[in-house]
């Protein structure tokens, strides 16, 4: 597997680049000496891709500690991806915004807001701009998920 596989992988998984700094104590025991590493980290799990050791730590001492975003985006490569994965943005949100929403079903834009007047997706009525409820988005996945 390549590189960019690697990192797709993680990024389906929820993972995030790490940004913050690691002390040189993490790599003794890993065994690593001066590669370039690359870290990536999920809630506890941190994974790097710097060599192809792939190694990975269950809450290691010796990262900076990152608060998590819930709803910035990232810009990689070509792609503006969500700081968080679709299961967090439904579990900790009560209100999605139109491009969550479409992230979270993986439909377009047209087709939100269609599912918005069919009454399959519950807009929040005080809300410009337009917030569906994260309960309706789950609802609408739980009928995709069967009808399939």
């Amino acid at each position: 597997m390549s590189i960019i596989d690697d990192v797709l992988t993680l990024l389906g998984k929820g993972f995030l680049p790490y940004q913050g700094h690691v002390d040189g104590s993490v790599y003794e025991p890993l065994g690593c000496g001066k590669r370039k590493p690359r870290w990536f980290w999920k809630e506890r799990k941190y994974v790097c891709l710097g060599c192809a050791k792939r190694c990975s730590l269950v809450d290691p001492a010796g990262f900076e500690l990152m608060l998590p975003v819930t709803y910035q985006t990232k810009k990689l490569a070509f792609a503006s991806l969500p700081a968080v994965s679709a299961r967090e943005l439904v579990t900790k949100k009560v209100l999605l915004t139109i491009p969550e929403v479409e992230f979270v079903l993986s439909v377009g834009r047209s087709k939100v807001w269609e599912m918005i007047q069919e009454g399959r997706l519950d807009k929040h009525p005080d809300s410009p701009p337009a917030r569906v409820t994260a309960e309706s988005v789950c609802r609408e996945l739980t009928t995709t998920t069967i009808k399939k």
